[in-house]
């Protein structure tokens, strides 16, 4: 409790810290991926995460062993662009949210240190670029 208690401080903290308009690009992200129901493909500490648009969230999937393996669920929390990650092997809970270019940026607390850690994970083909893509391909083609 005592763990989670200082990740919703640092929550806070960097909430308060962010400028506003940082924090509508992120909503903007985060509303336009949910809404595509497209899943994207992002990478954490050299894996390959598939983030796919639930309705409420996202649930990430991995490879592990040549099997798709659920990692866990991003949680909406509120409006404000901040989702709440839950992992399915660890009973921890990281917060965090979309930055401007759609990688996605988690807090966690980290017992064994004593601090808070970010967790990178870096979108690998996102949307306005598959979109540019298709244009190019598609004025090729024309």
């Amino acid at each position: 409790m005592k763990h989670l208690l200082i990740v919703l401080f640092c929550l806070f903290g960097t909430v308060c810290l962010h400028a506003q308009d940082s924090l509508s690009q992120s909503r903007d992200f985060s509303d336009q991926h949910l809404t595509s129901g497209e899943p994207e493909i992002y990478v954490f500490d050299n894996v390959e995460y598939t983030f796919t648009p639930n309705g409420l969230g996202f649930t990430i999937t991995r490879i592990e062993n040549g099997q798709e393996i659920t990692y866990g669920q991003l949680h909406q929390t509120t409006d404000d662009g901040y989702f709440m990650l839950s992992t399915a092997d660890e009973e921890e809970a990281a917060f965090g949210r979309f930055d401007e270019e759609g990688n996605f940026r988690a807090l966690r607390f980290d017992q064994e240190s004593d601090t808070v850690i970010e967790e990178h994970f870096e979108i690998q083909n996102p949307v306005e670029r598959r979109n540019q893509q298709r244009i190019s391909r598609d004025t090729i083609n024309q």
